[in-house]
């Protein structure tokens, strides 16, 4: 086995790992990274030789640096698709009223908590939005989040 193939493995391990403790996202842009590194840089040497590998083993191993490109697209792919942190100085969300069918509540970040909040206007300014949480405004709120879709269910 080569170098770059015993590293792929090694980070499918650590990629497990990582999601069971929920590992921050640039983790997975280093996976990403590493997976094209080795699949660019692979050679086709016996490392306990030194020496080249026969021409049939050369299918082999372009079919493995095939293979970890194909991994690092899909982990981007998925990685796209994760809820993200978007800091109320960058965007608001839109309001939705209650009664849309589309509404969903917010996750926030306030005061260094994480809460589950209503995003709609304020009690006495109809044109102020604000983060509610049962009823209450919150203050100090940094970051939001989109709950993810409901599950399509029977």
């Amino acid at each position: 086995m080569n170098r770059c193939a015993t590293s792929v493995s090694i980070m499918n391990e650590d990629l497990r790992l990582d999601v069971e403790r929920g590992s921050a996202m640039d983790n997975y842009e280093n996976l990403i990274k590493s997976l094209r590194w080795c699949a660019d840089n692979t050679l086709c040497i016996d490392l306990s030789t030194g020496e080249q590998c026969p021409r049939f083993k050369y299918r082999e191993i372009c079919k493995q640096k095939q293979q970890m490109h194909e991994a690092a697209d899909t982990i981007e792919e998925l990685v796209s698709r994760l809820p993200k942190w978007i800091s109320v100085k960058d965007e608001r969300p839109s309001p939705i009223h209650p009664s849309d069918p589309d509404y969903r509540p917010y996750l926030i970040i306030a005061d260094g908590d994480i809460y589950l909040a209503d995003y709609s206007y304020d009690k006495y300014f109809e044109t102020c939005y604000s983060f509610y949480v049962d009823g209450e405004e919150m203050t100090g709120v940094t970051h939001w989040m989109k709950l993810p879709e409901p599950p399509k269910g029977e």
